[in-house]
Protein backbone atom coordinates (compact mmCIF):
# COMPACT_ATOMS: atom_id res chain seq x y z
CA UNK A 1 0.00 0.00 0.00
CA UNK A 2 1.59 3.30 -1.23
CA UNK A 3 1.45 6.28 1.49
CA UNK A 4 1.51 9.55 -0.08
CA UNK A 5 2.61 11.91 2.62
CA UNK A 6 5.55 8.74 2.93
CA UNK A 7 8.98 9.59 3.06
CA UNK A 8 9.66 7.76 -0.11
CA UNK A 9 7.14 10.71 -1.85
CA UNK A 10 9.50 13.69 -0.40
CA UNK A 11 13.06 12.09 -1.18
CA UNK A 12 11.32 12.68 -4.63
CA UNK A 13 11.49 16.05 -4.16
CA UNK A 14 12.77 17.26 -7.78
CA UNK A 15 11.08 14.82 -9.94
CA UNK A 16 13.55 15.17 -13.03
CA UNK A 17 16.59 13.04 -11.74
CA UNK A 18 14.03 10.39 -11.33
CA UNK A 19 12.50 11.00 -14.88
CA UNK A 20 15.80 11.34 -16.27
CA UNK A 21 17.56 8.16 -14.51
CA UNK A 22 14.06 5.82 -15.79
CA UNK A 23 15.12 6.84 -18.95
CA UNK A 24 18.69 6.83 -19.29
CA UNK A 25 19.56 3.66 -18.02
CA UNK A 26 17.56 1.71 -20.22
CA UNK A 27 18.61 4.03 -23.45
CA UNK A 28 22.36 3.98 -22.25
CA UNK A 29 22.30 -0.08 -21.80
CA UNK A 30 20.66 -0.21 -25.14
CA UNK A 31 23.27 1.83 -27.10
CA UNK A 32 25.99 -0.04 -25.00
CA UNK A 33 24.77 -3.20 -26.04
CA UNK A 34 24.80 -2.15 -29.52
CA UNK A 35 27.92 -0.63 -29.88
CA UNK A 36 29.48 -3.49 -28.05
CA UNK A 37 27.49 -6.15 -30.30
CA UNK A 38 29.28 -4.80 -33.12
CA UNK A 39 32.69 -3.77 -31.66
CA UNK A 40 33.08 -7.87 -30.98
CA UNK A 41 32.01 -8.51 -34.18
CA UNK A 42 34.66 -10.29 -36.22
CA UNK A 43 37.86 -8.16 -36.98
CA UNK A 44 37.19 -8.58 -41.00
CA UNK A 45 33.69 -6.71 -40.64
CA UNK A 46 34.40 -2.57 -41.81
CA UNK A 47 31.32 -1.18 -40.24
CA UNK A 48 33.71 -1.93 -36.64
CA UNK A 49 33.26 1.46 -34.64
CA UNK A 50 35.99 3.04 -31.98
CA UNK A 51 36.02 0.93 -28.42
CA UNK A 52 36.24 4.40 -27.07
CA UNK A 53 32.67 5.09 -27.84
CA UNK A 54 31.63 3.01 -24.83
CA UNK A 55 33.08 5.55 -22.40
CA UNK A 56 30.60 8.53 -23.33
CA UNK A 57 27.49 6.50 -22.27
CA UNK A 58 28.99 5.68 -18.88
CA UNK A 59 30.30 9.27 -17.73
CA UNK A 60 27.16 10.73 -19.08
CA UNK A 61 25.59 7.96 -16.82
CA UNK A 62 27.67 8.26 -13.84
CA UNK A 63 27.28 12.35 -13.72
CA UNK A 64 23.64 11.85 -13.88
CA UNK A 65 23.84 9.20 -11.39
CA UNK A 66 26.45 11.48 -8.84
CA UNK A 67 24.15 14.39 -9.05
CA UNK A 68 21.39 12.26 -8.15
CA UNK A 69 23.05 10.82 -5.40
CA UNK A 70 24.54 14.26 -4.24
CA UNK A 71 20.67 15.35 -4.50
CA UNK A 72 19.23 12.32 -2.49
CA UNK A 73 22.02 13.11 0.36
CA UNK A 74 20.93 16.41 0.99
CA UNK A 75 17.41 15.34 1.19
CA UNK A 76 18.29 13.20 3.88
CA UNK A 77 20.18 15.15 5.71
CA UNK A 78 17.10 17.80 5.44
CA UNK A 79 14.89 15.00 6.98
CA UNK A 80 17.23 13.89 9.52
Amino acid sequence: MLVHDGVDFMLLAPVWPAIALFAAIPAVYGGQAHVADRSLAPAGRPDRPNKWILLVPRIALGLVFAVSLADLVGDVTQLA
